[in-house]
């Protein structure tokens, strides 16, 4: 992961008075709500880049519409299916996180 955030920050007293973020580079970066940074290449990779995980919004998901899963397909909890390759490869791909579950991941690896 790699966040840029070219900041100044004015600090009087030990205060923190306000902050001023450099802007992105548009062609080449994502702006976060934060102000940060990211490569466009890091947008929509299924790793959460920004802080609040924005980079993966509105992207084009690996995550089939709820319905009934096929035999090569991880039902996640909300009823959605990833394919099983998804599944215990530390990438959040279900919305619930199901998908990368300790419990689920030790399963599999036996």
């Amino acid at each position: 992961m790699l966040v840029k955030s070219l900041g100044i920050l004015i600090i009087l007293a030990g205060f923190l008075i306000f902050e001023i973020n450099a802007v992105c580079n548009n062609v080449t970066e994502f702006t976060c709500s934060d102000g940060s940074c990211i490569p466009h290449a890091d947008k929509c990779n299924r790793v959460y880049d920004c802080r609040n995980g924005e980079d993966e919004n509105d992207c084009e998901s690996n995550v089939s519409p709820t319905g009934t899963c096929s035999t090569n397909e991880f039902r996640c909890g909300d009823g959605s299916c990833i394919n099983n390759e998804f599944v215990c490869d530390r990438v959040l791909d279900c919305q619930d996180f199901l998908d990368e579950d300790p419990a689920i991941c030790s399963q599999q690896n036996h």
